[in-house]
């Protein structure tokens, strides 16, 4: 798990600046809030998304208190390069949380598509993050199928191959 956790936290390192996370994931946290109602299964998402981003205790905990509902989208955003990949990873987390709990909505998709707009990021890329995200979790759901927990631990699964660090 460690591993991972590495792994992800270098990945947002080198397309979020630093200056800019907090206002990422208010951002996000509207997002998930669009259909005025946050369920379990995204704030579950948001919590361990900001774990493996290695977000410090005070952020999280202001992401938390943070209402979504009473602020607005451009309050919040950050100044993100139009069209960068800042932007792209933005729209893409936007969509992973906001159909975390299997159900993608109107509502979120409207919010998605308003972050996407002030970002710059066309209608063309915002359908094909969309179309990533869920063939991300199609590739998750297919790996448990083929590749269960309860393998036999061999030598590939008990080093840096291991189900904790993939």
């Amino acid at each position: 798990m460690a591993a991972v956790v590495i792994r992800m936290a270098e990945r947002y390192s080198t397309y979020i600046h630093h200056d800019h996370i907090l206002g990422y994931l208010k951002a996000l946290k509207i997002v998930i809030a669009a259909d005025e109602n946050i369920s379990p299964k995204e704030l579950h998402a948001l919590r361990l998304g900001m774990r493996f981003m290695g977000i410090p205790e005070e952020v999280r905990r202001q992401v938390e208190e943070f209402d979504p509902l009473e602020v607005r989208l451009l309050q919040v955003l950050p100044n993100f390069r139009l069209g960068g990949l800042e932007a792209r990873y933005m729209v893409r987390d936007a969509v992973e949380l906001a159909s975390s709990d299997g159900v993608y909505s109107t509502a979120e998709r409207a919010a998605v598509n308003r972050i996407a707009s002030m970002l710059g990021v066309g209608k063309e890329m915002v359908r094909a993050l969309e179309s990533l995200v869920e063939l991300e979790r199609a590739t998750r759901r297919l790996k448990k199928a083929l590749l269960p927990q309860g393998l036999p631990a061999g030598a590939f699964l008990n080093g840096p191959f291991s189900q904790e660090s993939l």
